[in-house]
């Protein structure tokens, strides 16, 4: 049974924290990943259930909505769904906390469901409960083939599988992912970067680590690798998706890919977790990053590969997810999916 406390509007005790996700790209090319590898009947779904959306720029009906929220969050109908983008893991509550140490050598530091998601509320518990409210928003209760409720659900969701793969998006409450540690880069705000409402704005145009993994070492690449061309990246991505499915990587995510599943969406919180601790928070000498840090180049070049990997598995557990949220919904409508496509190896 999903949590209706999805439902309310207007949780107002609910204090909102300085995180974005993926930023704009990089929410985009997760939705466009999963869109590559829908069938042709979920595809049609899914445009049914977006509607009329311009697309062009994003790549696909998915992409249109991936960040619609970021961009709600800060109104105040949709206020209260600022806890649903990340996951806190307690670590003031843990013994000896989440400190930066050598590989695999944190083991106390874990993403407790009961303690970091109380009442559902966090991304891993959100990504259950709008995947639960797509399938129980029948067809039949669309009205001029748009259900405003499955509608929401919908975005709500692919959005917060992206979320939930951004590394630094489940991560130490002590920091708030990484939000608290103001770095150093060398590069202009990016252009597609969202600016929290309540930033002072004399800090604005400065960067942490949290945004480092949002948008700068994205940005960073798609300057220098990609010729300023998002599609060029794209390609790469699923390019990389071929050889994760040639490797048995991408069978290892789908072991594990079902969105509707709480016991999946703790393993993509922990994942993202254990990247953070090897990758995000620690600089390319083995170190903690420090408030007043600089970010190196060489930091951001050897965190691209992990980067591609985080949006590649996201894209695909979402694609994943929606195939399963369709077949539920088809049979439960007694209806009869259309060419349903089971996703255990590349499209291609």
């Amino acid at each position: 049974v999903f949590s209706s406390v999805f439902l309310v509007v207007g949780l107002s005790f609910l204090l909102p924290q300085q995180v974005i996700g993926w930023g704009k790209i990089g929410h985009e090319m997760v939705a466009n990943i999963a869109w590559s590898r829908l069938s042709n009947a979920t595809q049609t779904w899914i445009a049914t259930v977006i509607g009329d959306a311009d697309h062009h720029e994003a790549g696909s009906p998915l992409a249109a909505v991936a960040n619609w929220a970021d961009r709600v969050r800060y109104t105040k109908t949709y206020h209260w769904s600022t806890p649903l983008h990340y996951v806190d893991v307690q670590d003031d509550e843990i013994d000896g906390g989440c400190p930066v140490v050598g590989d695999g050598d944190w083991t106390n530091c874990r993403f407790d469901y009961a303690r970091d998601c109380a009442k559902d509320i966090c991304a891993a518990g959100a990504i259950a409960n709008y995947s639960t409210q797509l399938i129980m928003q029948q067809e039949e209760q669309m009205e001029e083939s748009i259900d405003a409720a499955a509608n929401v659900s919908l975005k709500f969701l692919t959005h917060f599988v992206g979320d939930i793969h951004q590394p630094l998006h489940s991560s130490r409450k002590t920091d708030k992912g990484g939000n608290t540690i103001h770095v150093h880069f060398d590069l202009a705000i990016p252009r597609n970067r969202v600016i929290t409402e309540g930033v002072e704005s004399s800090k604005t145009n400065h960067w942490n680590l949290h945004s480092i993994w949002d948008d700068g070492i994205i940005e960073k690449a798609l300057d220098e690798f990609y010729h300023g061309k998002r599609d060029e990246f794209e390609e790469n991505l699923l390019d990389l998706m071929k050889d994760y499915a040639a490797s048995g990587q991408l069978n290892l995510w789908l072991a594990c890919g079902d969105g509707r599943q709480k016991a999946c969406t703790t393993v993509w919180a922990q994942e993202s977790l254990s990247t953070a601790l090897s990758w995000a928070y620690r600089d390319v000498d083995g170190l903690a990053i420090q408030d007043d840090g600089t970010i190196s180049e060489e930091y951001c070049h050897s965190r691209l590969g992990v980067v591609k990997r985080r949006i590649v598995a996201a894209g695909v557990r979402l694609a994943e997810t929606l195939e399963l949220v369709y077949a539920e919904r088809a049979t439960r409508s007694n209806l009869r999916p259309i060419s349903k496509k089971v996703l255990r190896q590349s499209s291609s």
